[in-house]
Parts: C-alpha cells; sequence; structure tokens
C-alpha cells in the first residue's frame, strides 16, 4: 500500500509533527526534566540511558550537537572529563 498520498494531502500534519520527534525536542522537553541531568553525564550514557529507560534511540551525533548548543545557551554546565576535549560530561546549569 502506498502511502505517498497521505503525504502530498496533509503535508502539513507530517511537517509539524516531525519536530515532536526530533533529538533537540527530545532533549529538551523530555531530558532535560530528568534527575539524571544533575549530575555530569556523558554523551555514550545519555544514548544508553534514553534506549533503557525511553525506548528512544538516539544519534550519537545529533545529540552531541544539541547538547553543545544547550551548553552555549547558557541550559547545560560542561566539563572536560580527559582534559583533550574527547569527552565532555554534561549536566543542568544549577546557578
Amino acid at each position: 500500500m502506498q502511502l505517498s498520498w497521505i503525504f502530498r494531502r496533509y503535508p502539513k500534519f507530517f511537517i509539524n509533527r516531525r519536530a515532536e520527534y526530533s533529538v533537540a525536542n527530545f532533549l529538551r522537553n523530555v531530558l532535560l526534566e530528568d534527575s539524571i541531568m544533575l549530575e555530569g553525564q556523558t554523551v555514550g550514557h545519555l544514548i544508553e540511558y534514553c534506549e533503557e529507560k525511553y525506548n528512544r534511540e538516539l544519534n550519537s551525533q545529533e545529540a552531541s550537537r544539541e547538547l553543545r548548543r544547550l551548553y552555549q545557551k547558557g541550559i547545560l554546565d560542561r566539563e572536560d572529563k580527559f582534559g583533550n576535549g574527547s569527552v565532555y560530561l554534561y549536566k543542568l546549569k544549577t546557578d
């Protein structure tokens, strides 16, 4: 069964719903509200946690990009775990 006619007939529905499933939307509206963000977490650990708790698979590159944006906006704190810029710990900003 072809569903392409549905996309053509109701494009606004699918465009509007796309944002609901984005990594950025998930991180901002779900993960930032989770208590796990009170302590520093690596991107890899957050990806595993989301798979286990929320049954949500996140792409590492997209998650890293959005966490970096949230850090730049002052929403998250970021700590260089090894001092060489390869792994960062992200947590909610507390001040």
